[in-house]
């Protein structure tokens, strides 16, 4: 059976896989000729990282077939809440590549840095990506309140402190304390 299964894989004419078994029904198979000839796109973003707070970088979507014939290609963020793009872009006639802006999308919250990336796709290409590293500028203080003692002489004291943060934070906070 595996030696059947290897020359239906390795067969240029076969489209759909033959088994007994139904799990395999539908699955397609390509052979390298035919995957070689999809052309690809590719994303180059100049900037490594970038500010969440009116922080820009240009990036560059690339296609590696011929420049015969506008190509609209659709732009996406993998997390919008950190930087966005355009939703597409147009490679014009007789050009291989066009350029475009990222912008990192600035928040009130505490949240470290992001990993974002940005992705390309249009009709007959592989699609492409690439990732930029957006950095928080947001700042949280601590502060700590007056304390209050209840009255007593016996036993254990309680001592009683508010600690607030002065924005909301994403990320783990840890207060070290000596008494």
């Amino acid at each position: 059976m595996l030696r059947q299964l290897l020359q239906q894989l390795t067969s240029k004419r076969i489209k759909r896989l033959r088994s007994p078994r139904r799990r395999w029904r539908g699955l397609r198979v390509e052979s390298l000729e035919e995957r070689a000839l999809l052309a690809s796109l590719t994303i180059s973003i100049t900037e490594a990282s970038i500010s969440e707070n009116g922080g820009v970088a240009n990036a560059i979507v690339t296609r590696d077939s011929g420049t015969s014939g506008d190509l609209v290609v659709a732009l996406a963020s993998d997390d919008k809440g950190e930087a966005v793009v355009p939703l597409t872009v147009t490679i014009p006639d007789g050009q291989d590549a066009a350029s475009f802006v990222i912008t990192g999308v600035d928040e009130a919250i505490v949240d470290g840095p992001h990993k974002v990336t940005i992705s390309a796709s249009a009709a007959g290409f592989d699609p492409g990506s690439d990732t930029i590293d957006i950095t928080n500028d947001d700042r949280a203080t601590l502060s700590v309140g007056d304390a209050t003692v209840m009255e007593g002489n016996e036993g254990t004291t309680t001592l009683s402190f508010p600690v607030t943060l002065s924005a909301a934070v994403d990320v783990d906070v840890s207060v070290d304390y000596i008494t």
